[in-house]
């Protein structure tokens, strides 16, 4: 026992020598027993919207005796109800614990405390103060579309949207209920309740319960609770009619008879994709020459006399009958004013006093006219009216093209007759609006006529040889690119041409889903294996071509009245594991751009696709990128709304090469690994809106490529913006003019305006005006501006001090106009010419004296002085000027 006893007695006091050591060597000293510690907390924000996240850090003193000691976060909601999320303490004592964004249930006064239990026998445990957490609720949006817009009585459509909380959380949204309000033309509502709303919020509703026609209005609502605010979606429009409406097809032709065969494969198709959507044979009338035996669809021969009677007696009758909008299509060959019918000629005039007898008759129902022929614009200004669209293939000044060679497996096949209206009504058996199939085949119209050489000159600025047009507001003016106007396309942006036919909106015919991104090649490079294509249906398939443009094509210009055809090299593909091929492709032997146009033709319908583009670029020997250049707007880190105009500087060529632009816009991604894409841009700016899936309260990185034509790049900087459109203070909304002071109804497109800070003079926005032919719109924040416009060969206007923009709410847009004087024009007669010159030449021999306003447009280079004598002399900057440019 007394053995044991002191073998005891020596464990003891080994022990206790041991802990006197170890505190002594302990780089972290103790006292021995129940020391009292204090544990501190901070919030990386006391204020957030639900589903925000944020951060508790803090620290123990004295710290635990090792690292990874439990510290617990406890979250009190306002109900009083409390959870606990643990965080870790280092070897320091300090600690983070970062909450996500589903740890927030609710709206209210929140609390977060950090406590610890301490280390029995060591160290005592302790409470941290306690943290205010003010929580508001999280914003929602709701979506809503429907699978049709235009449909017969009793149809059915399907009803689908999606609710989206802001910020983006991943809650189970299936809980909440979405209702939707069903608006008969009477104004009778009905609510039903949505029964699966799915977890990511999405849902999906089948209604047909449309038992009258007119206009019905359908809204998603979601009432909102503790945790989300509510949300109602945009009212959509269902037109429930009882026809598709009427048609009247002229085919044109001159008194050689050119190009009927193309024209007639045109009209042809018109005819069949408007009984695609619902139109019935007897309210279609069909001029055109060839025979009724041949063509069954056939009803007259055309003639100004008849298809005069068709326009005030067969469709007044049909649409007194059977209330329909009328839809009048026209193709052929043209002139100014004239669409010659031969032996007969019909004007603008005669059309447009046929069409008013009409709507005189008829005044609620709508006109629609598509002309498809060169020239088109000159009808716009005789045809426009109130509840009328004029959509035009061309400018006054234009020729429309044909269509694409059409390969077939035998060589070439017959064009379309006018390539804008084959692609118009191609679009349509989609169940888009007037106007998105309108933007998308002027989209295919301009890229397929793009010229690869020469100035971008005005008014259009894109180096394309065709512009459409429309006109839907009633002011006898056509729109080309309705980013640009605040009125055409309002109206026919609620318009569908026929209804519904039953398959989802989605062709039965093939199309073309993708191809090949951009190709680069290296200047010792003429061939390439990376051309490919995928199609909806390889079943579908009778034969799949592209036709290659090579840079610097100029295409034939016909000499009568006919319509501009393009030959490229044509070769069809073949099919390869789901992609079609073209291997070895050996020709790209010239450095430049080429333009490679998709195309496929289906096997039961004989309908040709809408095109397809990759282009690729050779490089050229010694050949350098364009100059560095800067993003200006929206600036970095800027709070912006969804539907903003991005800026840029332009690029400038050190070779003098054409530089195009592609914008690279990615969510959340700086790597831009899968972003939105704006190529073939002309200008230094372009808008990017909802329709473009920029979303609200979120965060975007962009960028710009600036590419010259033998594909040299130059990258611009990163810059990012933040979506928001309920920001405290708002965004104005502005809109203008800039015209030229000696001749007012003049518009100036080769200027730019400048929003700067009136405090520190940064740009804020930049307006290059060459987007907007001379009329602009701008969403700048809310508040102060300095406001200038300045051009080259212009003196640049007063600026603008102190001008406030209100937030924009439903009211009128804030204008703001300005006036340029042109350089040199002194006399002020909207010219630079030889007597400019003279009159410069008399003011530096003192001859006689200018006026102060003669003086500054004398002194064409600014340096304030008349001079002849220096390499930059004032006579010879007004003679450049009188020429069309500028001497710097």
């Amino acid at each position: 026992m007394v053995a044991l006893i002191e073998r005891c007695t020596v464990k003891i006091k080994f022990v206790i020598l041991y802990l006197i050591i170890f505190s002594i060597l302990s780089p972290q000293s103790h006292t021995f027993g129940n020391q009292a510690s204090v544990i501190t907390c901070k919030l990386s924000e006391n204020i957030i919207i639900l589903g925000d996240v944020f951060s508790m850090s803090g620290k123990i003193t004295p710290p635990p005796s090792r690292a990874g000691a439990n510290v617990f976060a406890a979250l009190t909601s306002p109900a009083g109800q409390l959870s606990h999320k643990t965080a870790f303490a280092d070897e320091t004592g300090a600690f983070v614990h970062d909450f996500t964004c589903t740890d927030i249930t609710i709206q209210g006064n929140w609390t977060v405390q950090a406590t610890w239990a301490g280390e029995p026998g060591i160290i005592t445990g302790a409470d941290s103060n306690i943290q205010p957490l003010e929580v508001s609720k999280s914003r929602t949006h709701l979506t809503l579309a429907s699978s049709s817009y235009s449909i017969f009585p009793d149809e059915e459509v399907v009803l689908t949207g999606k609710l989206k909380l802001l910020p983006e959380c991943p809650r189970d949204l299936s809980v909440l209920q979405i209702d939707l309000i069903v608006t008969d033309p009477d104004d009778m509502s009905v609510t039903r309740q949505i029964p699966n709303v799915e977890q990511q919020g999405n849902f999906s509703y089948n209604f047909d319960q449309f038992t009258k026609t007119g206009e019905w209005k359908i809204q998603a609502v979601f009432s909102g609770n503790d945790a989300f605010h509510p949300a109602n979606s945009e009212v959509i429009k269902i037109h429930v009619v009882d026809t598709a409406g009427y048609a009247i097809i002229i085919q044109g032709k001159i008194f050689i008879g050119e190009g009927l065969d193309l024209h007639d494969k045109t009209t042809d198709f018109v005819y069949r994709q408007l009984k695609q959507r619902g139109f019935e044979d007897d309210d279609i009338m069909y001029f055109n020459y060839g025979s009724k035996d041949d063509n069954p669809l056939i009803d007259e021969e055309p003639s100004k006399e008849k298809i005069q009677q068709s326009l005030t007696q067969w469709a007044k009758n049909k649409m007194t009958e059977k209330p329909g909008d009328l839809y009048i299509i026209m193709v052929g060959h043209g002139d100014n004013e004239v669409f010659p019918i031969y032996p007969d000629i019909i004007n603008s005039g005669d059309i447009a006093s046929s069409l008013d007898t009409l709507h005189s008759d008829v005044p609620d129902r709508k006109i629609l006219l598509f002309l498809g022929f060169s020239g088109s614009d000159s009808f716009i200004d005789d045809l426009s009216k109130n509840n009328r669209v004029i959509i035009a293939s061309t400018a006054a000044d234009e020729l429309s093209f044909r269509g694409p060679a059409c390969v077939d497996n035998q060589g070439s096949g017959l064009r379309h007759g006018e390539y804008f209206i084959k692609e118009f009504f191609n679009q349509i058996t989609w169940g888009k609006s007037v106007k998105t199939c309108f933007e998308e085949a002027v989209s295919d119209i301009e890229s397929f006529t793009l010229a690869g050489f020469g100035a971008i000159a005005p008014p259009w600025y894109d180096g394309a040889f065709q512009h459409p047009l429309i006109d839907d507001n009633g002011d006898g003016s056509g729109s080309n690119d309705l980013s640009r106007s605040n009125h055409d396309g309002l109206f026919s942006d609620n318009l569908y041409v026929g209804v519904s036919a039953l398959n989802d909106n989605t062709p039965d015919d093939i199309f073309i889903t993708r191809v090949s991104d951009t190709i680069f090649l290296t200047d010792s490079e003429n061939t390439t294996d990376d051309i490919w294509a995928q199609v909806n249906d390889n079943t579908r398939a009778e034969t799949i071509w592209i036709e290659v443009k090579p840079p610097k094509y100029m295409p034939e210009i016909p000499v009568t009245l006919s319509q501009v055809e393009q030959d490229f090299f044509a070769m069809t593909g073949s099919l390869d594991n789901d992609r079609y091929k073209w291997n070895e492709l050996d020709v790209f032997s010239d450095p430049g751009m080429y333009q490679v146009f998709y195309f496929a033709e289906d096997n039961s319908t004989g309908i040709l696709s809408s095109l397809m583009e990759t282009r690729v670029y050779k490089a050229k020997q010694g050949n350098s990128p364009p100059d560095p250049f800067e993003l200006v707007s929206p600036t970095d880190m800027a709070t912006a709304p969804t539907s903003l105009i991005l800026n840029w500087q332009d690029a400038i060529d050190p070779e003098g090469d054409r530089v195009i632009y592609t914008v690279l816009v990615s969510k959340n991604d700086p790597s831009f690994t899968a972003p939105i894409i704006k190529q073939g841009l002309m200008s230094s700016g372009c808008s990017v809106t909802p329709e473009d899936d920029i979303e609200d309260f979120s965060t975007y990185h962009w960028k710009v490529l600036a590419i010259d034509e033998y594909g040299a790049v130059r990258d611009s900087d990163v810059r990012t913006f933040c979506t928001d459109e309920d920001i405290s203070g708002g965004f104005g909304y502005v809109e203008g003019s800039v015209t030229l002071a000696a001749d007012p109804g003049r518009k100036v497109a080769d200027a730019t305006i400048f929003f700067t800070n009136p405090d520190t003079g940064d740009i804020m926005h930049q307006i290059n005006m060459k987007r907007f032919e001379g009329d602009y719109e701008c969403r700048p924040k809310s508040g102060k501006y300095n406001i200038q416009a300045k051009g080259d060969r212009y003196i640049s206007s007063d600026i603008i001090y102190d001008k406030s923009i209100p937030v924009f709410e439903d009211g009128s847009p804030e204008t703001i106009n300005f006036s340029l004087s042109l350089k040199g024009d002194i006399d002020e007669d909207a010219s630079v010419d030889l007597d400019d010159i003279r009159k410069t030449i008399r003011f530096f021999g003192g001859i006689i004296d200018p006026t102060p306003e003669e003086f500054d447009l004398a002194d064409c280079n600014g340096d304030g002085e008349i001079s002849m004598l220096t390499g930059k002399n004032d006579v010879k900057c007004i003679l450049y000027l009188s020429w069309g440019g500028i001497l710097y």
